[in-house]
């Protein structure tokens, strides 16, 4: 029986994940790191309402991310997540600062996989699209290739 419950668990991640949005996750982020640098100066725990609410959309944008990249490529929010795992304290300017750079990767890689859908979906219809007097390459010479 605990063996269902935590594939159940693991389910409800994967349908989460399917809605997870990088534009909404990225503003967030930025919402966070613009509420944060308006405090002034001092450490902010992994247990103010804030961090927690960083380290949810950072979980899921890592999650999110690593369908696109590499698994050698490091994730800008990994300090944040980092600092929760083993409960540390982060200053409020690294704090913010972390959470602007999660937002700009998570945006930079949502821009770029949409632009290879685009270029995708393009190349295909090109590709399925009949040439208007196409004649099959047979690697002869063209009677233009030979006159030159």
């Amino acid at each position: 029986m605990g063996h269902q419950a935590g594939s159940g668990r693991q389910c409800e991640r994967v349908e989460e994940q399917a809605r997870f949005d990088p534009y909404v996750g990225a503003a967030v982020l930025k919402k966070l790191a613009d509420l944060t640098s308006c405090d002034p100066p001092r450490w902010v725990r992994p247990d103010e309402p804030p961090f927690k609410s960083a380290v949810g959309v950072l979980s899921d944008a890592k999650i999110w991310l690593e369908r696109y990249r590499t698994p050698f490529e490091d994730f800008a929010g990994d300090l944040l997540l980092l600092a929760c795992e083993y409960e540390i304290a982060i200053a409020t300017d690294t704090f913010a600062a972390t959470l602007t750079s999660a937002a700009l990767e998570v945006v930079t890689i949502a821009r770029l996989v949409e632009l290879r859908d685009v270029r995708r979906v393009r190349c295909s219809a090109i590709e399925s699209r009949p040439q208007p007097n196409a004649q099959p390459f047979d690697g002869r010479a063209t009677e233009n290739e030979e006159r030159t």
